[in-house]
């Protein structure tokens, strides 16, 4: 994401891309170059004899490093070793040096590059590298220097590591400690306008896009360039570019058409598979969501059925506890009128029980006075019997 201010009366500009693709690398070459301290010897270089050689205690702090001498300006030699390269990247370089060279009466510096060619091996280019300005203190005498490339054309396949003394030069150099990678190229550099300042009110402005599109990696139908604004009816509009290329992109916007006051332009580069996919996966997100609507609306038919089965479960349970409180009450009222019962039987036991010992009492007294019955009658038997011996004439 790159941004620069901007206004046309409204505006301030961001940038935005994606983008992915696979690497392209020159058959039988190694992508990273080995023995960059040359401990190894001048193993994976092409050292030329015998103006150049490796030599031990030479480089920096008594290690290895190639040094190259020469006393004839006609000569002119030197090392270097290949290395496959990706069209499109870009590689920072370097290595620390040490020496002093002549040419034509003037001491110049030496020189460290990294070229690269097309897959018939045809040069195409050249990066150099320079002394950096934050070069270490106590070094002595070691001078580092680095470089960088602009992204590689398309066609580029293999590359050359290069030292040497520019031709026509003459003296005693030293190389260590080299140094490769390659770096985050930016399929989007920058983003500017056509407006001066970036400030307008009326007529037309240009949007233009500065790309770096590695047409290998990235074919163009393979991608998806769009200018992002907002309008003057506050929606986000999209469009197209007017003019699209490896290099660059651009658009003629209305400023009627913009949103008065500050807004953001964008440009974006994205993958068109990328795109598409993540609208396939927006249907199906939608295709979901929908059937999930439809789950929805059937789980509130069905919690709306046991919420009715619950509502009568409810007033069915109220029921039974009024009927059980009911019940609780007539068998409390039974408890009391057996209480009552109760009460009632022990006091007629009671009484029965007196009337009971009056009976027996009574039945004790009847049958003393039907003995004394029984002992008159025998009485009067007998004085019946003795006023009949008396005959009266």
């Amino acid at each position: 994401m790159k941004s620069i201010c901007f206004n046309v009366i409204r505006a301030g500009l961001c940038l935005a891309c994606c983008a992915h693709g696979a690497a392209i690398a020159a058959d039988k070459l190694p992508s990273v170059p080995s023995n960059l301290d040359f401990e190894e010897g001048a193993k994976h270089w092409r050292v030329p004899k015998p103006k150049w050689r490796v030599e031990d205690g030479a480089g920096r702090g008594g290690s290895k490093c190639v040094v190259g001498e020469n006393d004839d300006p006609r000569s002119y030699s030197f090392p270097g070793q290949r290395i496959a390269l990706e069209g499109g990247a870009v590689y920072r370089f370097g290595c620390w040096v040490k020496g002093k060279i002549m040419k034509d009466g003037k001491a110049i510096l030496p020189s460290v590059s990294l070229d690269w060619s097309d897959a018939n091996g045809k040069w195409l280019s050249a990066a150099y590298a320079y002394p950096v300005a934050s070069n270490e203190p106590n070094t002595d005498g070691w001078v580092r220097y680095e470089g960088v490339t602009s992204p590689l054309p398309d066609e580029a396949v293999s590359g050359t590591l290069l030292c040497f003394m520019p031709r026509g030069a003459t003296g005693k150099v030293q190389f260590d400690d080299y140094f490769f990678k390659s770096e985050d190229a930016h399929p989007v550099d920058w983003l500017m306008s056509s407006a001066y300042r970036n400030t307008t009110a009326d007529g037309t402005v240009t949007f233009h896009a500065s790309l770096y599109i590695n047409k290998v990696k990235h074919p163009l139908d393979s991608l998806v360039p769009q200018f992002i604004y907002k309008a003057n009816d506050g929606r986000t509009v999209t469009v197209a570019p007017d003019e699209m290329s490896p290099r660059a992109a651009s658009v003629a916007i209305p400023v009627e058409r913009m949103a008065e006051g500050p807004q953001t332009v964008a440009f974006a580069l994205c993958n068109r598979a990328d795109m598409e996919q993540a609208v396939a996966a927006g249907e199906e997100g939608s295709a979901s969501v929908a059937n999930g609507m439809k789950a929805v609306e059937s789980a509130d038919a069905v919690f709306e059925a046991i919420s009715g089965s619950i509502s009568e479960l409810s007033a069915g349970v109220d029921a039974v506890s009024q009927s059980i409180r009911s019940m609780a009450d007539e068998s409390q009222s039974m408890r009391a009128s057996m209480d009552s019962i109760k009460g009632i039987s022990k006091k007629n036991s009671d009484e029965a029980q007196t009337v009971s010992a009056a009976t027996e009492e009574q039945s004790a007294s009847m049958q003393e006075v039907a003995a004394a019955s029984r002992e008159l009658a025998s009485l009067a038997t007998d004085l019946q019997n003795a006023v009949g011996k008396f005959k009266l004439s």
